[in-house]
């Protein structure tokens, strides 16, 4: 093994085996989210605090910092942070927008899918959703039949698979909060090579959020 690329799950039950990867000098670059041990030789992706918070900017866009606006998603660390940024930022730009509290489901897409109708039923008069992990794409139906009940509210999506880049294209979906996970990996391969060619690398390396509308939603569908 010359060198491995861990999109974590589990901090805890994955440490004895970064520990070990590194204690070998097996070059171990942690990509997504960050490890609180930091035994790794470097991270690459996001700041959900700021991811949160580049999310939050372009819905006081979208929004014109009027109506109110919601969030849900999977349970996870990385997902309060970035739920937290987003909060931050509307409450701080946008004072006068109501800010309903966020929801959260347990990964599944049956149990998501209730969640979102129950959140939808306490506030049906949202101006807009941020589903804001990565399961926006197993929603699209259920969004669909939503809007053709009358149901007005905006749905901001989060990453860019493709089912969600192409309710993006087709208008169920506002837009999406894109993580470029191309280069996440495509760089984290760099590093890999030139750890193990003896060369420096950055500890820590933040990418920045891909804001996905219909204006540019085709070059991405098109990879």
């Amino acid at each position: 093994t010359k060198g491995i690329f861990w999109y974590p799950m589990d901090f805890n039950a994955g440490e004895p085996f970064v520990k070990s990867a590194v204690d070998k000098n097996i070059p171990m670059i942690i990509g997504a989210a960050d490890s609180p041990f930091k035994t790794r030789n470097a991270f690459i992706g996001y700041d959900n605090t700021v991811l949160g918070k580049q999310a939050g900017a372009w819905v006081a866009e979208l929004t014109g910092c009027k109506g109110s606006v919601g969030a849900v998603s999977v349970i996870g660390a990385n997902l309060e942070e970035r739920k937290a940024g987003f909060y931050e930022y509307l409450s701080s730009v946008c004072p006068e927008m109501v800010l309903v509290e966020p929801a959260t489901h347990d990964g599944s897409a049956a149990n998501a899918s209730a969640v979102l109708d129950a959140y939808m039923i306490a506030n049906p008069d949202l101006t807009l959703l941020w589903f804001c992990d990565g399961g926006a794409g197993q929603q699209v139906q259920n969004w669909k039949e939503k809007q053709e009940k009358g149901v007005k509210t905006l749905f901001l999506a989060m990453d860019m698979p493709e089912a969600t880049l192409q309710a993006v294209k087709d208008g169920i979906f506002v837009g999406s909060v894109g993580q470029d996970t191309y280069t996440e990996a495509y760089v984290a391969m760099k590093m890999l090579y030139d750890l193990g060619h003896g060369l420096r690398v950055p500890d820590t390396m933040y990418l920045s959020a891909i804001l996905v509308d219909k204006d540019n939603v085709d070059q991405f569908l098109a990879k």
